[in-house]
């Protein structure tokens, strides 16, 4: 009898479910750029193919500073566009994004 229970403590125990999620150069883009899009959690976890929580587990930094990241982006653009080129349409662009994704406003007094 106690060869049998010898035999059952020598095998390998083999792990059981899904194997640990390990964040990849694409991941952590698509997440950036989604998130900076103002795609909630949600959609993000299940494009990445991910649960809620282990999107904020491994991409918390990414979630926390993606929309700021990209509007300071854009923000350098902006200010490269209006010191070199005379291009209206792209200057209206830059400041359509600011508006809406950085809440900047513009104010007008009478």
């Amino acid at each position: 009898m106690r060869a049998k229970a010898a035999t059952k403590a020598k095998r390998p125990q083999r792990k059981r479910g899904k194997p640990a999620h390990v964040p990849t150069a694409q991941t952590v883009a698509t997440v950036k750029a989604m998130c900076s899009c103002g795609y909630s959690h949600a959609v993000i976890a299940r494009c990445v193919g991910i649960s809620d929580v282990t999107l904020r587990l491994h991409y918390r930094r990414e979630l926390d500073h993606a929309v700021e990241a990209a509007c300071a982006h854009v923000f350098a653009n902006l200010l490269k566009i209006a010191t070199t080129k005379d291009d209206n349409a792209g200057v209206q662009a830059a400041r359509y994004i600011l508006n809406c994704r950085a809440g900047w406003r513009e104010t007008s007094r009478i």
